[in-house]
């Protein structure tokens, strides 16, 4: 098998962060060594890293508009509106009326909302509840093993 070309990026003079890390690793275990070069795979992961990063900023961006655009109160009623399709949804997919396709943009239309509904709030607060949470549920399930 040939090596694969990895795009050519400049080599920062740092450390990878740890997102980055977490990035190569996935590469690592998908690739052999006979396909790509540890350096390439390293640029692969910094490229993707700063591409995902640089997709979040503008996300955040579009998202903060759409607050300021409408306002909190008519995001708050959306995100209420939109949960309830969802549930909807939901429902209709366990009868069999509606298609998984139909389910997964209702839960996008959520997650965006979500996504406002956190900023409205303080995304701080919600991420450190968020985190307390995971671990909870990681705890329920170590329990249960």
């Amino acid at each position: 098998m040939g090596q694969v070309k990895a795009p050519d990026v400049p080599r920062p003079k740092r450390g990878l962060t740890d997102f980055e890390r977490k990035i190569a690793d996935i590469l690592f275990a998908e690739t052999s060594t006979n396909e790509l070069p540890v350096e390439r795979v390293l640029d692969i992961a910094i490229v993707i890293s700063n591409s995902l990063q640089a997709e979040s900023v503008r996300e955040e961006a579009i998202l903060r508009r759409a607050i300021e655009v409408y306002g909190c109160h008519a995001q708050i009623n959306m995100a209420l509106e939109e949960m309830g399709e969802l549930i909807v949804a939901l429902q209709h997919w366990l009868r069999g009326r509606v298609s998984y396709v139909e389910v997964c943009e209702e839960v996008a239309d959520v997650q965006i909302m979500m996504k406002q509904l956190a900023m409205i709030f303080d995304k701080d607060i919600v991420r450190k509840y968020y985190e307390s949470k995971i671990k909870r549920l990681e705890q329920r399930l170590n329990k249960e093993d």
